[in-house]
């Protein structure tokens, strides 16, 4: 049997014992060493050539931010798992590995969970971290865990798409990303023009703290002007709008246009916030009118979503299974044969605006095929 072979790295012994632990009661996944500071984890690291790092993100923020530097200088493609137990004051610290990590929140309230785990009873640790870090962990280094699906082209249908879009102007744009969506919305946000027609609503999975550092780093790096919605906004042209943690992000209708809601409904694919509500909302509020864009993550979230969207004749864009840390997400979709295009992330954020361009102008074919994202400089934050 082949097994994951996990680097745990950290400095609370008794928290590293109970992940360990949690680890240990899961086939196929075994902790082969425990680092305990940033020397150790370096030494442990050239010598066991672990699948995928773990490291427990605790107390001492700067020795952890030395760790995280040193493991990615020493093995830049190697997955990072960041087991975090921040208090939220901390996380604007780590805002610029955000877009290369996947960050892991398990405290289960507002209360340290450092003292909840040491002190509470070991099942506890267990199951969470069965429920929620091994999932990610298999993601990351087991291919065969991916969904295949029927078979799709990459960059398929493009100009057809686009010549139907000029039947129906697109009025929003709707983005899901989960596991390693940092860095592929990073890259797709900053390459979309500052003058962007219309406005883009996002769920990310993340946890609120770490959703609050990251919108500050896309602010500094996207031309556009980027929010995180508190409902009851009216979403304009070149307004990128990300859905909080915890909280469903709704489009509903008004007298004259749409609006942003947020709700506390159950959670859908164990999400809260879930692209299936946000799709299915926009698609219930603007038909034909949305754009839905599935990017890297794990799961099935933004499946049903997407169905909605191709029900009443919207465009459904997925990223390609080589440019996508887990194609889970976009995987489903396109196995569903539900994707108008599958692309790479490099090609996306052209595709995007050629498709809102196509359906904003009248023009003619030719001036479709050299439709071309102009340079763009950061735009104002907010």
């Amino acid at each position: 049997m082949d097994y994951i072979r996990v680097l745990l790295v950290g400095d609370e012994p008794r928290l590293l014992d109970l992940i360990a632990a949690g680890i240990a009661a899961e086939r196929g996944v075994v902790v082969t060493q425990i680092a305990r500071g940033n020397d150790d984890a370096l030494r442990r690291l050239e010598g066991l050539r672990p699948d995928v790092v773990v490291v427990s993100f605790e107390r001492d923020v700067g020795q952890n931010l030395r760790t995280l530097t040193s493991i990615r200088t020493a093995a830049p493609t190697l997955p990072v798992l960041l087991f975090s137990v921040l208090p939220p004051s901390s996380a604007s610290d780590i805002a610029p590995l955000a877009s290369t990590l996947e960050l892991l929140n398990q405290r289960p309230s507002q209360t340290n969970m450092v003292g909840q785990w040491q002190e509470g009873p070991l099942d506890l640790a267990r199951n969470k971290v069965r429920s929620d870090l091994v999932p990610k962990i298999r993601a990351f280094c087991s291919p065969r865990l991916r969904p295949s699906g029927k078979a799709v082209t990459v960059g398929r249908d493009s100009s057809q798409a686009i010549r139907r879009a000029l039947l129906h102007p697109v009025e929003l744009v709707v983005i899901a990303v989960s596991t390693g969506g940092p860095e592929a919305l990073l890259y797709l946000l900053s390459k979309l023009p500052r003058n962007f027609p219309v406005p883009i609503a996002i769920v990310q999975h993340m946890p609120a703290h770490f959703m609050r550092a990251f919108a500050g780093q896309l602010a500094t790096d996207c031309p556009l002007r980027i929010k995180q919605a508190r409902g009851g906004e009216c979403p304009r042209g070149g307004e990128v709008w990300l859905s909080p943690s915890d909280r469903h992000l709704e489009i509903r209708p008004t007298a004259e246009d749409f609006t942003l809601q947020l709700s506390n409904g159950p959670r859908e694919n164990s999400c809260r916030p879930s692209a299936d509500v946000l799709f299915r909302t926009a698609a219930d509020t603007l038909g034909n009118k949305v754009l839905a864009v599935v990017l890297t993550g794990m799961g099935t979230d933004g499946l049903t979503g997407c169905a909605a969207v191709r029900s009443v004749g919207g465009q459904v864009l997925v990223q390609d299974r080589d440019t996508s840390v887990v194609w889970g997400m976009p995987g489903a979709v396109a196995g569903a044969g539900l994707a108008n295009g599958v692309h790479k992330l490099i090609d996306l954020p052209e595709q995007i605006v050629a498709r809102v361009t196509a359906s904003k102008m009248k023009t003619s074919d030719s001036t479709l095929r050299t439709t071309s994202i102009q340079p763009a400089q950061p735009g104002p934050t907010s």
